[in-house]
């Protein structure tokens, strides 16, 4: 074959966030790489370090756009999707591109525009409905008319759950086809690592035989890690917490001795450290749909570490739990009630052990049916090389 003649077809992802950390574009992309050249680009902002150089072999162009300060919030916002398509459009009239993807809607905007200039296939690949993320009606507005237009026009929608792909199609008022796909971990299927990171937490001083319970992601408020720090003072289990972001209050003091911090994790080690624990603690705010709809890429993880979840009664998890098992919900957010759940589990001698079982069943279903996912949505990238 002369390669010169026929140059490997591109592909270009807009990525959200960092793709190092954000598993369902890192999967995305690992994907594409098999049949197409692929170039990821994603803006850089000014608190960040600049990213790798390569994602798995891919490279990754960042860019850091002078905007105003963080204070001036509705304006920064709005020049920082301007800047972003911008950069987007003048990457997309210099190249030759075949496939798109744009994650999230407000990377679209550029890829809708080139196409009227362009040929290509635009993929969208909604993490989250922006629209409902409480960033006031006109901003909310502007989302949805853009997530319309993308709809419409894009040749594929990827999802993270049919519950919530369906939830916008009737908030739009249109009928279309999609593809689910889910927010698994990069590096799923390690809870053979426990014994090895097990280890690794006595030489941090984590007891031996204490029952331990794990929150592992991001340090925000309203991911209840304050209230679990606060109940787990208890002598009956032990609390590791893990993640990146500014630290709430509670863990910006010295913690008690019933907590250990870890420092956070490469995306290939996440469900090593989950695998280490008896118990992943998940919590979420029901105050928007891209929560309550769809399970979380933390939630996922401590899946396939193998380990029961105890968690707040969102509907996904809910219909996780009902498909599955291997999940114990709470219904207030109140450290005296969480306390007395994961003391309730730790002499539950026989119920503990079913939970763990139901999740260990549960993984391997997930497993089988993400290669059906991602064998379906190859069998389309690749149904475009032939045209």
């Amino acid at each position: 074959m002369n390669t010169a003649a026929n140059p490997q077809p591109e592909a270009l992802v807009i990525a959200r966030g960092s793709p190092v950390y954000v598993g369902r574009t890192r999967h995305l992309i690992r994907l594409l790489s098999v049949d197409y050249k692929v170039t990821v680009i994603r803006e850089r902002r000014a608190d960040e370090a600049p990213g790798p150089v390569h994602i798995d072999g891919v490279p990754l162009v960042e860019r850091q756009f002078p905007l105003p300060r963080k204070r001036w919030g509705f304006l920064r916002g709005t020049l920082g999707v301007l800047f972003l398509n911008a950069w987007i459009l003048k990457k997309l009239l210099m190249g030759r591109y075949r496939i798109v993807v744009a994650t999230d809607v407000h990377t679209a905007l550029a890829p809708l525009f080139a196409r009227w200039l362009k040929p290509f296939r635009l993929v969208y690949d909604s993490h989250e409905v922006m629209w409902a993320l409480g960033s006031g009606s006109l901003l909310s507005g502007l989302y949805k008319l853009a997530e319309n237009v993308t709809l419409r026009r894009c040749d594929l929608w990827l999802v993270p759950s049919a519950t919530r792909a369906e939830l916008v199609l009737r908030e739009q008022g249109l009928k279309r086809d999609y593809l689910v796909y889910w927010n698994l971990p990069v590096g799923h299927g390690q809870a053979a690592d426990r014994p090895r990171y097990r280890a690794r937490l006595e030489e941090l001083g984590v007891p031996a035989d204490r029952f331990i319970v794990i929150f592992q992601g991001s340090l925000i408020q309203g991911r209840g890690v304050e209230v679990l720090t606060e109940a787990a003072r208890s002598a009956r289990y032990h609390l590791l917490i893990q993640g990146r972001g500014s630290a709430p209050s509670a863990l910006q003091r010295k913690p008690h001795a019933g907590v250990t911090l870890l420092p956070p994790c490469e995306n290939t080690e996440v469900c090593s450290w989950l695998s280490a624990a008896d118990l992943s603690f998940v919590y979420y705010e029901n105050n928007c749909v891209n929560s309550a709809h769809a399970c979380s890429s933390k939630f996922y993880a401590s899946v396939f570490a193998g380990i029961p979840i105890l968690c707040n009664r969102l509907p996904a998890f809910v219909e996780f739990a009902e498909k599955h098992g291997g999940v114990v919900f709470f219904d207030d957010l109140d450290s005296s009630a969480i306390n007395a759940q994961i003391e309730a589990l730790v002499d539950n001698a026989v119920g503990y052990p079913a939970l763990s079982e139901q999740m260990t069943r549960a993984r391997e279903v997930l497993r089988a049916e993400f290669v059906r996912q991602t064998g379906e949505m190859r069998n389309v990238f690749r149904s475009w090389l032939a045209e």
